[in-house]
């Protein structure tokens, strides 16, 4: 692009001398036309001859082709010249101006070499012409001074002005393109300065800065013998809002956040922007670890303080966790990994409060903190598998359904239990992704093993509270068994009494969708929750799974007995089926049959089990 505004340019400015040149020398020519003297005709017909000699230079011009028009001017003139130099005056003769002019011309076309040769030519010109005359091999007039030689003066020196004029409005714009280019460069430098230390959101410092300060602040306190706080700070259900009220309002909020931070530090502190929704805080000049925490908890009030966002009034929480230079280190990542810690204590104890880091308690969260890093790569490397519990008809012993529950196979550490890492996914916000990929699977695995079954057989699939608020569940579901080409009455999800009460909208919502499509839905652990009756009318529930909390004591307590046989009442009275949980002792079976029961799962039959196994047992049951 700018090769071509270039030519364009240099095309321009040869027309524009090429049309000066001619209408000089029309003017020049018409002089000579009304002069009187013996010289006028002839040098009429010179001019006339030499601007019908420059006529080729406009249509190369207008081809582009410059440079070859710009050589054809040049020489032209300078042939035109030298010879009235040589007919004429010689050395005296006005026409000897026009040199000047033509290597002017020549310098402002870019013409190195041109200007050069034309310069040698002239010069050796200008010589011989001279020892033409010494040996007087050619004697030229002395020319005397009259009107004529003043206009012709007049109109060299015109022509010498404007080209000088014309360069050096050339330069001025190239000086002016050259300072633009430098001031842009120079904004450039200091945007890219500014995405790279400087979050594009809040706008505040990132890390880079921040490790930059901390020695700064180090420095500061190994002279003054006080101390720097590294404060590491992470929103409190911040994905709840975001999924909620949009992503847009949850930038605004961060935002008002960034800014409320800000205010309510001291003028020498740093507040950065991590990721996310984690802040991090430097501040130096501490004698005790009071005033650290009043410190901390004046950012939990800034935090806390409601925000107005699209007509919405947001209060937000956070979790501070505090690591100290020197006591607790002086390398600024071991200090921000140490305060990490520390505010995953703060999560695990409630959340909206600060807390130091501890020692003796360091190691426990090491060990939470790595396994939750082990356990972001856990669903990307293909470590989960998926166990099933066969479901069994009481009254026939037959096989109808199995229950889906995830494992997970650590690398180094073997089999993690749910019961540790299921809530740690819960808590970072993973659970909604992997519960996808147990509905994936789980339809997967049941359309396989239901080829060539008598009767089928259904697979029942927890559903977590974070799939439900922050995936869309009916789409998952159906993604699910198109994938999978298995029909919607072969799957049953299982629901908690807290998803109804806390998402009743979503979930009346996703049922009566999915149930147009044959998905069954279940009441996992009744009894164990607010055990409202309101929404068992509410929900269009197909069975009620009774907790193993009940079932494991049905022979040694009274009141465990006394509510599974409400639970099975109930649901009687409500259309509803049963399934008893935990069930690992044929006396346990006998007894939940003669109450009313007759569905259940449990140890008397078998543990969870991999697919391979699974669908060996299916191979030894009638069902097959």
């Amino acid at each position: 692009m700018a090769t071509e505004q270039l030519k364009e340019h240099r095309k321009y400015r040869l027309l524009q001398v090429f049309y000066l040149t001619e209408a000089v020398l029309l003017i020049e020519l018409f002089h000579r036309l009304i002069a009187k003297g013996e010289a006028a005709i002839p040098l009429a017909i010179a001019i006339l001859f030499t601007m019908l000699a420059l006529s080729p230079v406009y249509f190369l011009a207008t081809r582009l082709r410059l440079e070859l028009a710009t050589q054809w001017f040049l020489i032209a003139l300078t042939l035109f010249v030298s010879a009235l130099l040589w007919s004429f005056n010689g050395l005296t003769d006005e026409a000897l101006f026009g040199y000047p002019c033509i290597l002017v011309f020549s310098a402002l076309m870019g013409l190195r070499r041109t200007f050069v040769a034309l310069m040698v030519f002239m010069i050796l010109n200008i010589l011989l012409l001279g020892l033409a005359n010494d040996l007087q091999w050619l004697q030229h007039p002395s020319s005397t001074t009259s009107l004529n030689s003043g206009i012709l003066f007049c109109i060299i020196l015109a022509l010498l002005g404007v080209s000088i004029w014309l360069q050096l409005g050339d330069l001025n714009q190239l000086l002016q393109a050259l300072q633009s280019e430098n001031n842009r460069v120079m904004q450039s430098q200091q945007q890219i300065e500014q995405l790279i230390n400087h979050d594009a959101l809040t706008h505040l410092p990132n890390r880079i800065v921040a490790r930059q300060r901390f020695a700064e602040a180090c420095r500061n306190a190994s002279v003054s013998k006080r101390m720097v706080a590294v404060m590491f700070i992470d929103l409190d259900n911040f994905k709840h809002v975001n999924d909620s009220l949009g992503h847009h309002v949850g930038d605004a909020l961060l935002m008002a956040i960034a800014k409320q931070l800000q205010l309510n530090l001291r003028s020498r502190d740093t507040v950065c922007r991590i990721s996310g929704d984690e802040f991090l805080v430097l501040a130096e000049g501490f004698q005790t670890q009071l005033e650290v925490k009043q410190l901390a908890e004046k950012l939990l009030e800034a935090v806390a303080a409601p925000v107005q966002i699209a007509n919405t009034e947001i209060s937000s929480t956070c979790s501070i966790g505090i690591a100290l230079c020197p006591h607790d280190g002086d390398n600024f990542d071991t200090l921000c990994q140490k305060a990490d810690m520390a505010m995953y204590q703060v999560k695990d104890s409630g959340r909206n409060s600060c807390s130091f880091f501890d020692i003796a308690l360091s190691k426990q969260t090491e060990q939470t903190f790595n396994l939750l890093n082990d356990l972001k790569k856990a669903l990307p490397e293909q470590q989960f598998e998926l166990y099933y519990q066969p479901q069994y008809d009481l009254q026939t012993g037959q096989i109808f359904g199995a229950e889906a529950l995830l494992r997970w196979h650590h690398p180094t550490r073997g089999m993690i239990s749910p019961a540790v890492f299921i809530p740690l996914a819960e808590q970072s916000g993973m659970m909604a992704d992997i519960g996808f990929w147990v509905l994936q699977q789980a339809c997967h695995d049941c359309a396989l093993w239901n080829q060539g079954l008598k009767w089928p057989i259904r697979v029942a699939v927890n559903v977590s509270q974070s799939q439900l608020s922050r995936r869309h569940l009916e789409l998952d579901v159906q993604t699910a068994l198109q994938e999978s080409k298995l029909s919607g009455n072969l799957l049953e999800l299982e629901l908690t009494e807290t998803m109804l009460v806390e998402n009743a909208a979503l979930l009346q919502r996703a049922i009566k969708v999915l149930k147009a499509k044959g998905v069954h839905f279940s009441l996992d652990d009744f009894g164990t929750g607010y055990s409202n009756l309101a929404y068992l009318q509410d929900f269009e529930l197909g069975l009620l799974k009774i907790d193993q909390s009940f079932t494991q004591k049905l022979l040694t307590d009274d009141r465990s007995k006394a509510v599974v046989r409400a639970i099975i009442q109930l649901a009687a009275s409500l259309e509803l089926q049963c399934i008893a949980e935990g069930i690992e002792n044929e006396q346990t079976l006998v007894l939940l049959t003669r109450l009313g029961c007759f569905k259940g799962q449990g140890y008397y039959w078998a543990k969870p089990e991999p697919l391979s196994e699974f669908q060996a047992r299916l191979n030894g049951n009638p069902c097959r």
